[in-house]
């Protein structure tokens, strides 16, 4: 009895941890007989089980953040963020949108050439530079990818941006503005130079506008300079808008003439939009700057981009718009009137936006990223004012 107790609690322990000696498992038949199986059959079959689950592409970020401490206005900085790919098929990266925390840097994401090997690994770089901005910084980006379990990841860089001038905020932006409206705004100029810094002129980058914007300064108070930190100077500068803008996007740049040897001018972007009975509404369309941004597009496979304009007013009814020009070629442009309600001072536009297959690669994104594209509309009859878009794109491989 002795005996039988002693096997039946062997047994009983070699049920419950599944092993036995000799590299075999225990597992019990339909009668309850235990029946051995070789441990290297459920390794086996585990093992096939995750080779299934790691099948397709499959991205791995070490690490997403990056922190560059302090840089000084005008300096470019990047940095590399390693994407491996740890999957079984190619891993494809591509852009989706970037962000930053100021209105006057340079940022850019540089994606690797073509898709990611199974078990090899590309580098992400993201590059930033200030061009008037001092203060705080951080950008974003967010990169795709055609893994199923992570379609996208997002990298951001930050630091603070130094310089011997500062402007606050570093680009003044008007909302949309009526047609025949006036407007205003201010910024503040902070020196940290060690001498005193002095404005002693101003000119406008655009001339064609330049009559329609006054500028004034005055030395900020020696309290409000002291709020700025490291600050020894400032000045607050103050823009009037009169009436006289045209209906559509507009910029100019202030440049302020100063006394400083290390920085004799000061520029001050400035950008807005004038709307009319004209307005337009879609995916990427900034109503405040009157800018469509589309992204980067892919040569293969090109885009259509659907846009309405809506049309108000007493001349509504009376006009048809038409696609006046557009810039660059492979911009095509197709316009369809829609049917409209019983409101009489309401008409309805689609504007279709087309970029072919097969078109060029190019840069059309704004500054040193490439002269942006436009899309210039009239009214027939000519009723109403002419409308401009600027549209920021890029076409890539």
């Amino acid at each position: 009895m002795r005996k039988v107790a002693k096997t039946r609690l062997a047994v009983i322990v070699a049920l419950a941890v599944g092993a036995a000696p000799g590299g075999r498992c225990w597992q019990a038949n339909s009668r309850g007989v235990l029946l051995a199986a070789d441990h290297r059959i459920v390794h086996a079959s585990r093992s096939m089980a995750s080779r299934e689950e790691r099948r397709g592409p499959k991205v791995q970020v070490d690490d997403e953040q990056h922190r560059f401490g302090k840089l000084d206005v005008g300096v470019a900085g990047r940095h590399g963020f390693v994407f491996v790919n740890v999957g079984s098929e190619p891993l494809v990266l591509g852009q989706d949108r970037t962000t930053c925390g100021c209105c006057t840097c340079v940022c850019a994401v540089r994606l690797p050439e073509g898709p990611v090997a199974p078990g090899k690994s590309a580098h992400v770089t993201l590059e930033w530079k200030s061009t008037l901005y001092v203060g705080p910084f951080r950008q974003t980006a967010t990169i795709v990818t055609n893994d199923p379990d992570r379609p996208s990841v997002t990298l951001s860089v930050s630091g603070r941006f130094m310089g011997p001038v500062g402007v606050v905020p570093s680009q003044v932006a008007f909302s949309s503005m009526r047609q025949g409206q006036a407007a205003s705004s201010e910024v503040r100029l902070y020196s940290y130079l060690p001498e005193p810094l002095k404005i002693t002129g101003c000119e406008l980058s655009n001339a064609t506008t330049a009559d329609c914007f006054d500028v004034a300064w005055e030395p900020l108070p020696t309290g409000h300079v002291q709020q700025e930190g490291e600050a020894r100077s400032g000045y607050v500068v103050r823009i009037n808008v009169r009436p006289g803008l045209p209906v559509g996007a507009f910029r100019q740049t202030i440049r302020l003439k100063t006394n400083s040897k290390a920085v004799p001018q000061v520029e001050i972007p400035m950008q807005g939009a004038v709307v009319g009975d004209i307005s337009i509404a879609g995916r990427g369309w900034n109503a405040q700057t009157g800018v469509l941004s589309m992204g980067t597009i892919t040569r293969s496979e090109g885009t259509e981009w659907p846009l309405l304009i809506v049309v108000r007013g007493p001349q509504a009814g009376n006009v048809r718009l038409q696609a006046a020009g557009s810039v660059p070629r492979c911009l095509e442009v197709e316009l369809q009137p829609l049917p409209s309600a019983a409101d009489t001072g309401l008409s309805l536009t689609r504007l279709k936006i087309r970029i072919p297959p097969g078109s060029e690669p190019s840069m059309h994104l704004g500054g040193e990223r490439g002269e942006p594209g436009r899309i210039t509309i009239r009214s027939d009859p000519p009723l109403l004012p002419e409308l401009s878009i600027e549209v920021r794109f890029a076409v890539s491989e």
